[in-house]
């Protein structure tokens, strides 16, 4: 140790190992003769000190007298660079095996990617399974439907598979000469996919969805054709059903939009564009609370937590900013949106510009304010006239020697001052 330090035993004696080792007058917060002084007990630590040449392990026990009280105590200190050396080695080694296992386990997600991927295919063929394939021999005019295919058409399974002007015979009319057209480019070399309609023998209109291709001889003179044809009815209408929704959303004055449960707009209509004044790529993908004033920033989120609670925010009314910073009022309405296992996963919000309402609502007061005082006027004039009347009457009688001290005179000047 004296060695490392550069000093002999001697010059050592009577000097702290702070002052000699850490060149410091009071131990190190890492040093464990500070522990030691502080509790009384022993301690062990590992510490790195260039001073002495790199780590060490060094210990401290405590010295203490008969009667028990610390006296001194001893510090072992042992070189354990080596040690280090090896541990660094092996951290070396360690992180080279980790490296070599994470290329591995990539290699490995690779391949279950790629099993997967086969796996869909997999599943793409047997699900094609379902949908009916046809082949119709040109040179002989004969065709061979599968079992699905009849059953697409409602034909029985023991009929014959039609020939092609048959099958032109169920197409819908109004799409014949188109899908005989595509038919014609596909003879001449064009692999076709489209969708027509089909009228079936029990009236039923449907979709199919219909792909094929023509075989050619070497001389390129073709000799079949064959494809598949897959019903789609179900989902052209689902698809006419959310276009007609679609259609419907972006037609209404209403805003009409849609967020994630941590307030991202995930969709925004054309109403909402004309009521707030921020275009569709403008905003979404942003918090729902952008249009709100500063004062409100924190409402919308409230808001979002009650709907998570199963609450239905209807009819709340409140102050936005448009994109020009003009302050609009609007009736909020939000409402959960649900899988169909049940779970709460977006909300969509109703908002309508309620500035129409309110000034409407002001015309109205202003109006039937000015309607009473039209009426109050009406009849203030009529009861002076009523006035003027009873006067001309109390005058008339006044005059009279025979009622001038009557109780008829006292009536009129009595119902005078009842009218005024």
């Amino acid at each position: 140790m004296v060695a490392s330090l550069g000093m002999t035993p001697e010059q050592c004696i009577g000097l702290t190992c702070y002052r000699v080792v850490h060149g410091m007058e009071e131990p190190p917060h890492f040093c464990p003769h500070r522990q030691l002084l502080s509790d009384g007990l022993e301690h062990t630590v590992e510490i790195c000190e260039d001073f002495l040449g790199g780590y060490f392990i060094v210990s401290v026990s405590p010295l203490h007298d008969y009667g028990g009280k610390l006296t001194g105590c001893i510090h072992v200190a042992r070189n354990i660079n080596e040690r280090r050396e090896a541990e660094e080695t092996l951290k070396k080694a360690y992180d080279n095996l980790d490296k070599l296992v994470k290329e591995r386990t990539n290699q490995l997600e690779k391949a279950y990617n790629s099993l997967k991927e086969s796996e869909k295919r997999l599943a793409e063929a047997q699900k094609m399974s379902h949908i009916g394939h046809w082949e119709w021999d040109i040179i002989t005019d004969k065709a061979y439907w599968s079992d699905e295919l009849y059953r697409i058409f409602r034909r029985g399974s023991q009929e014959f598979a039609p020939t092609y002007n048959e099958y032109l015979s169920y197409v819908h009319p109004k799409d014949r000469d188109y899908v005989d057209n595509t038919f014609k480019k596909a003879i001449n070399g064009k692999t076709y996919s489209i969708d027509h309609r089909i009228l079936l023998d029990n009236g039923d209109e449907r979709t199919v969805h219909i792909k094929s291709e023509a075989i050619f001889d070497d001389i390129k003179i073709p000799l079949r054709v064959k494809g598949i044809v897959q019903d789609i009815t179900e989902r052209k209408r689902a698809e006419e059903k959310i276009q007609s929704l679609a259609n419907i959303v972006e037609s209404s004055n209403d805003a009409i939009i849609t967020m994630s449960l941590d307030g991202i707009i995930t969709s925004w209509n054309q109403g909402a564009e004309q009521i707030y004044g921020y275009s569709s790529e403008e905003i979404i993908g942003k918090s729902v609370s952008i249009p709100a004033p500063d004062n409100l920033k924190d409402e919308t989120k409230k808001l979002i937590g009650k709907v998570k609670l199963g609450e239905k925010i209807q009819h709340y009314v409140t102050s936005r900013l448009r994109k020009d910073n003009k302050l609009i009022y609007v009736s909020i309405v939000l409402s959960p949106i649900f899988y169909a296992s049940g779970e709460l996963v977006a909300i969509s919000a109703n908002v309508r510009d309620i500035i129409p309402r309110i000034e409407s609502e002001k015309s109205q007061v202003k109006a039937e304010k000015a309607k009473k005082k039209e009426i109050h006027h009406r009849i203030k004039n009529n009861l002076q006239v009523i006035s003027s009347l009873l006067n001309l009457q109390a005058e008339k009688f006044k005059n009279l020697e025979c009622i001038k001290d009557s109780e008829v005179l006292e009536a009129f000047r009595e119902s005078q001052d009842r009218v005024i």
